[in-house]
């Protein structure tokens, strides 16, 4: 999810076009809103990232690089990842930035991202965590 509505939108029409191209089944694209409650959060285990940073930058790669969840955490809120963050990301992994791992790549790497560009979103992992949400409205994206 995201906080961004441009963002959210976008990302419901990405993956309305993934479903087409990988599995060629036409789908409907739609727009959910929710209501967090923060107070439940508590009851979670929670990872804020707020800037992107050495830490960010280490969990996204993590997550790059393997189909499965790297991390039990129940809500991550953060910084999104997007495709122009891959390119840079791609290009660290293919040694642009200096020897992956080094402090100078992974430096070089954070620079690049242009974390102020970056939209939030948050990350909920399992069924039981969906309870700090409750859902406000839906409209389907044309």
């Amino acid at each position: 999810m995201s906080e961004s509505r441009k963002h959210s939108v976008n990302l419901a029409l990405r993956n309305r076009r993934i479903e087409k191209e990988r599995f060629n089944r036409d789908t409907n694209a739609y727009l959910y809103t929710y209501e967090m409650n923060l107070c439940k959060l508590t009851d979670f285990n929670l990872k804020i990232f707020e800037d992107a940073d050495l830490e960010w930058v280490q969990f996204v790669l993590s997550n790059r690089r393997t189909r499965e969840r790297t991390h039990n955490y129940d809500v991550v809120m953060g910084l999104t990842a997007d495709d122009n963050t891959m390119v840079v990301i791609n290009a660290y992994l293919d040694g642009l930035y200096g020897v992956i791992g080094s402090e100078t790549a992974l430096n070089l790497l954070i620079k690049n991202i242009e974390a102020e560009k970056l939209p939030r979103q948050i990350y909920i992992s399992n069924n039981n965590a969906l309870k700090i949400l409750s859902q406000t409205g839906q409209v389907e994206i044309v």
